[in-house]
């Protein structure tokens, strides 16, 4: 094989390697509409980052999501929630904010994510924090055990695939919440101790 011939090949070859990942890269994106997104039970509770409208639109239409779960909080001045909320009430959906990062709602936190995302009402019902790691790791761990009957490891075992890290941040105070549900704790009791402002529900 002469110079040219070998140089053309590389080039045709690094054309396909290319032309192969960004196929796989738009396959992921059609699949995974946004970060760390996952059925966690179909039909009923899915789990991600922060979506925009065209990821709203994705799980509207391919998973029939009828609640919106933000763990960011409401804030009326952040472009992401302005967008969030304009698409609910465009399309009817249900949008519950809690705010998951205050420490003085750990508890009464978790109470209130349970009842909404364990009310068949709700669903199907999308979770989702910023990253779709931490916040959402505790929720869905939280659900797991409390309504599916999981153990402690196993939940956290799920969690810490999507990078829930159990030592950071809020994550000690609630994975001691989620001991203790895992020990039996009723879940509807949660809200009993250091509950906050009831979560903010947009039609």
């Amino acid at each position: 094989m002469t110079i040219g011939c070998r140089t053309k090949y590389l080039v045709a070859a690094g054309l396909a390697l290319l032309v192969a990942g960004g196929v796989a890269l738009l396959m992921y994106l059609h699949d995974y509409p946004v970060h760390h997104f996952a059925v966690v039970r179909g039909g009923i509770l899915y789990r991600g980052g922060q979506p925009d409208s065209s990821a709203l639109g994705t799980m509207r239409a391919r998973y029939h999501i009828r609640t919106i779960v933000n763990l960011r909080g409401r804030d009326d001045k952040a472009g992401w929630y302005v967008e969030e909320e304009r698409f609910c009430g465009a399309y009817g959906l249900k949008l519950v904010s809690i705010p998951m990062a205050n420490p003085d709602q750990v508890r009464g936190n978790l109470g209130a994510l349970l009842e909404v995302m364990s009310d068949p009402a709700n669903h199907p019902v999308f979770v989702h924090c910023e990253a779709g790691s931490a916040r959402v790791g505790a929720a869905v761990a939280a659900y797991r055990i409390a309504v599916e009957g999981w153990g402690l490891q196993d939940a956290l075992a799920e969690a810490k695939r999507y990078r829930f890290k159990p030592e950071v941040n809020l994550n000690p105070q609630y994975v001691k919440v989620l001991k203790e549900l895992a020990d039996g704790e009723d879940r509807h009791r949660l809200s009993d101790a250091g509950a906050g402002p009831a979560p903010k529900a947009v039609r």
